[in-house]
């Protein structure tokens, strides 16, 4: 399946994602729910929220995207042929003036606030319309659209940037006229946390610190783009990259064919092969040395985030609060859930992948250095074969239920222990956490599973001896909705859909390596290159 398959995709989940939520939610909008002032004044005003008009620009694009990349199939065969350019220019303007910076802008502002002070930016009273689920549809789901497109349409920065930076200045100032608008009509803040902060030196600096984190958001997208598709450039530790060709100082001669990215990015190769191939030609300084710091930066705060909230989830388990016989029960078997198995993977992991990039940057003026193979070798197979599936295992089982109902996962008495943000720690941040690794470090899918799969399928076993012996020595299960599950034939059904989820997310890892960083050259090939 090629990108633009891929990015055809993605417009359709972004449409079919926001439609249905969209629906879902006027379901609620009855005549006794509109009853209360609170709702029918929040329905009144929902067009006006600046989520609303982010998600509605998201399905603009996607309709564009959806046109162009329909265009750019039916007229494959014409080699000529190219999208019009106002479907083209709308589709990059969009994105890089609207889509990107409004949608990191509408989830960097809305969680601290909504984990510092619901009430400053999500009244309890909206949730009598708005589900977790749509919540996390509008305010989370959107970055990953944002991403997805990123990842699966290569782009390059524009030469100016004042027309972006005007439209992208323009849409803000419009709907800042909207807020106040609004508030001048009504007589109601939209969002709480301006009754607050309206009459006050705060209000002033609120505005200039959204304008100045918006910018921050826009700049971001470019700091991306250089590292997924580095720019046409000379240099002399990396040789010659001129029209897609490089040419290296190691033997491995000139790597043709596709690296470079028509007017149209419909064609755009994979650049970042580019990076595989001076990785595994030594580490060159040039590109791949800012890769490592990247990781090494995602290392430290791997550790950083996770030794922080075990810290602050131990001062927690206070007297007081082990008074509850839950609550100590729980204390006393909490590094037997699997999402303390896996975070401590991540920190396990990141230690050992600090080490890994010191020893490099250590020896960068050691020609032709390779590390340790068992060392290689131990970080290698533990992402491959547990990091990566645990952490997707996790996010997605846990979610799902707690949508669904939290106490079958996740009852009410762990909240006397576990805060909003110690909750998406560990099993919200683990995500991105691999994320990052999977971006930021190259990897090549290996010619046999069985030792990566043999190490998960005995992990997993483990831990179900683990899981199965805390029920006969305790008689309780770890998760409440066993205890639904035992004894029927779901409790088996649902051991193996975990085993086939696992399955399934390893297998995913090395599709988006593939997508990355394309299929490792072997040694004939590179001399054929040669010849």
């Amino acid at each position: 399946m090629s990108r633009i398959h891929l990015r055809m995709a993605g417009y359709v989940v972004t449409l079919a994602l926001h439609l249905t939520n969209g629906l879902y939610m006027r379901s609620f909008h009855t005549k006794e729910l509109l009853e209360d002032p609170e709702i029918r004044t929040f329905v009144g005003v929902q067009w006006r929220y600046i989520t609303t008009w982010t998600f509605l620009f998201q399905m603009l694009y996607a309709l564009i995207g959806l046109s162009c990349d329909w265009l750019t199939l039916k007229n494959s065969s014409n080699k000529k042929y190219k999208v019009p350019s106002f479907l083209t220019n709308s589709r990059n303007t969009l994105y890089s003036a609207i889509i990107w910076p409004s949608t990191f802008q509408v989830a960097t502002l809305f969680w601290p606030f909504y984990l510092y002070n619901v009430q400053l930016v999500y009244p309890i009273f909206i949730d009598r319309v708005v589900t977790r689920l749509s919540n996390h549809i509008m305010h989370s789901f959107i970055i990953p659209i944002a991403v997805w497109e990123m990842l699966m349409r290569p782009q390059k920065r524009p030469q100016s940037e004042a027309k972006i930076v005007s439209i992208m200045s323009v849409y803000t100032v419009a709907y800042w006229a909207v807020l106040f608008y609004t508030y001048i009509e009504q007589d109601y803040w939209i969002y709480p946390i301006f009754k607050y902060v309206y009459g006050t030196i705060y209000l002033p600096l609120l505005i200039c610190y959204s304008f100045l984190l918006l910018f921050i958001n826009y700049k971001s997208q470019w700091i991306v783009i250089e590292y997924l598709y580095p720019s046409k450039k000379v240099n002399k530790n990396c040789g010659v990259i001129d029209d897609g060709y490089i040419a290296t100082k190691d033997g491995y001669g000139v790597i043709e064919n596709g690296y470079g990215a028509t007017e149209d990015g419909y064609l755009t190769c994979q650049v970042i092969e580019i990076l595989c191939c001076l990785y595994y030609c030594g580490y060159s300084v040039c590109i791949m040395s800012k890769l490592g710091y990247l990781r090494m930066l995602g290392y430290v705060t791997t550790l950083t985030m996770h030794i922080g909230n075990l810290v602050y989830v131990g001062m927690n388990l206070t007297e007081d609060v082990l008074e509850d016989k839950r609550v100590r029960i729980f204390g006393e078997t909490r590094r037997r859930y699997f999402t303390c198995w896996t975070f401590f993977l991540h920190m396990i992991y990141a230690i050992i992948g600090l080490t890994c990039e010191i020893l490099v940057i250590k020896s960068s003026n050691i020609k032709n250095y390779s590390l340790p193979k068992h060392l290689k070798g131990c970080r290698d197979t533990m992402f491959a074969a547990l990091l990566w599936p645990a952490s997707l295992l996790v996010f997605t089982v846990f979610w799902s239920l707690f949508l669904y109902d939290r106490s079958l996962i996740f009852p009410d008495f762990i909240d006397k222990v576990l805060t909003p943000t110690s909750n998406h720690i560990m099993h919200t941040a683990i995500v991105p956490t691999v994320l990052w690794e999977i971006l930021l470090q190259p990897r090549f899918e290996p010619r046999s599973h069985v030792k990566n799969v043999a190490h998960l399928v005995v992990y997993m076993l483990v831990y179900l001896g683990v899981f199965i012996y805390t029920y006969i020595e305790r008689g309780i299960w770890l998760y409440p909705i066993f205890k639904k599950l035992y004894g029927t034939i779901y409790f088996p059904l649902t051991m193996l859909i975990i085993f086939v989820l696992l399955l399934i997310f390893y297998r995913i890892q090395w599709t988006i390596s593939y997508l990355i960083y394309g299929k490792e050259k072997t040694k004939k090939e590179k001399a054929k290159k040669i010849r």
